[in-house]
């Protein structure tokens, strides 16, 4: 089998194993947490999941969540000022022991201790779990590459699992086609939509 195809179904089959080992209260948990949140999401994270946070908040902008990425490192520069009371955080880091991560959340609740954070994580025993209000824990078997070091399965699963949990959380709150367009008039996708009657 071609060696890419290979690594493609390795990727699937791992990622079906981890979510199949979900804990369904804990999904309906965060997706209630963010259907009832009224403010703003802010997603942070650093290296490779600083791009899945990124990535997410921009899905969730554009299917009615609103959304903003947040540099944990800039946070503690000043940044933290942007987050409200009734604004809710998800952190996401595989080891849950990131420092840069860490030393935002601390000081954050050091200052707010009203504001929600769900956490998202694959070690239960970390220290960012003792600061989430909300702790998701995914079970990453390996990465793909043999010195399972290099984040890539990881990466994949948080980003499919989190925009999974972003269509949900959508559909629940009525989200619609004529929404998306009013969010998406650009490329091709907005082409698309503007020859619709909505």
């Amino acid at each position: 089998m071609n060696k890419v195809k290979q690594t493609l179904i390795s990727h699937m089959s791992a990622m079906q194993r981890q979510f199949a080992n979900l804990e369904d209260l804990q999904i309906e948990k965060f997706v209630e947490i963010i259907k009832q949140n009224k403010a703003t999401v802010f997603l942070t994270g650093i290296g490779k999941n600083a791009h899945v946070a990124s990535t997410t908040a921009s899905t969730f902008s554009s299917i009615g969540i609103k959304s903003r990425f947040l540099d944990p490192v800039e946070a503690v520069h000043g940044e933290m000022g942007n987050i409200e009371n009734n604004d809710l955080i998800i952190a996401i880091s595989k080891s849950g022991n990131t420092s840069e991560l860490l030393n935002f959340l601390k000081k954050f609740k050091e200052i707010n201790k009203v504001t929600k954070i769900v956490s998202l994580s694959s070690n239960e025993k970390s220290q960012m779990v003792t600061l989430a209000d909300l702790s998701i824990v995914i079970d990453i078997e390996k990465e793909i590459d043999k010195y399972n070091i290099v984040p890539t399965i990881s990466i994949a699963t948080y980003i499919l699992f989190l925009q999974s949990i972003g269509y949900c959380v959508a559909e629940q709150k009525g989200f619609n086609l004529a929404m998306f367009k009013k969010n998406h008039p650009g490329g091709a996708i907005g082409d698309k939509l503007r020859g619709l009657e909505l």
